[in-house]
């Protein structure tokens, strides 16, 4: 994990993932949840999102099964003390 501070747009969309589990590392949240709290387009958001997974501060729950059209997030242990 970095200790380099969040942009306040990676910081932000963190936080309403963090609201949006009450801050609870087993509680999943579809993405078009934090997409309409963000209020921003979803390719931006996708990117976000990725940035976000990438630093290891959330991840996307596995098995999503066929013909889905969402994704389920979880903030982890380390977004959540980055918070």
């Amino acid at each position: 994990m970095s200790n380099e501070p969040l942009r306040e747009e990676l910081r932000n969309i963190l936080n309403i993932i963090a609201d949006l589990s009450k801050n609870n590392t087993e509680t999943d949240v579809y993405d078009h949840m934090i997409i309409s709290r963000a209020n921003r387009p979803p390719d931006e958001m996708n990117e976000l999102l990725k940035e976000l997974r990438l630093k290891g501060l959330i991840i996307e729950v596995f098995p999503r099964p066929s013909g889905i059209d969402f994704t389920l997030y979880r903030i982890t242990r380390e977004g959540l003390n980055r918070l």
